[in-house]
């Protein structure tokens, strides 16, 4: 979707930032990455990784059905 300004909480930012962390500390398979929106933790479990923080509801959308 791309993003016009500033992200509080990235998602993808904290996964990265998880994924470097992971490659120095191997034994390490939960991460806390403070981001401006609020803390977010990203937990590896095996193959699956789990990204899980608050939520605060900002506005609504509404879509069409062709996009």
């Amino acid at each position: 979707r791309g993003v016009e300004d500033f992200t509080q909480a990235c998602g993808t930012g904290a996964f990265a930032a998880a994924l470097a962390i992971r490659a120095r500390l191997k034994d390490q398979v939960e991460f806390q990455v403070m981001m401006p929106g609020g803390l977010l933790l990203v937990k590896e479990n095996g193959s699956n990784w789990i990204m899980t923080g608050p939520v605060d509801k900002l506005g609504e959308w509404q879509g069409s059905k062709n996009g």
